[in-house]
């Protein structure tokens, strides 16, 4: 009897990025996403056994403004522009933490927004 492992294409896997994810967020933070789609959703509870927290453009805002540095993920099906494209069009004050391209068309992003000393 012979088995053989399953291939693991590590340039379309998630799993660079949950780990970066967990390793910014600590094991009892909040994982938020700004805008996700249904494969991020499942992928981040899948690999870390935690669900993400939707927010949108104005939680996103209020988030910014408070004094607790929390973690974000932004996900985008294109280079510019995209989610990413409207916190930043936004103006919204953010820290560019990771930036992992999985397959040839999905860029996912770890951001912190609020703190005392974010940069964009």
């Amino acid at each position: 009897f012979i088995t053989v492992p399953p291939f693991i294409d590590g340039f379309k896997s998630f799993v660079p990025f949950v780990k970066e994810l967990e390793r910014q967020a600590g094991s009892t933070a909040t994982l938020y996403a700004y805008r996700p789609d249904e494969t991020t959703l499942g992928i981040v509870n899948f690999y870390t056994g935690r669900s993400l927290r939707v927010i949108g453009l104005e939680e996103l805002k209020a988030m910014a403004r408070g004094s607790t540095r929390e973690q974000v993920v932004v996900r985008d099906s294109r280079p510019k522009g995209g989610n990413y494209g409207e916190i930043t069009r936004a103006g919204i004050p953010h820290r560019l933490v990771s930036e992992q391209l999985v397959g040839d068309r999905r860029t996912m992003r770890i951001i912190t927004v609020g703190g005392s000393n974010e940069i964009r």
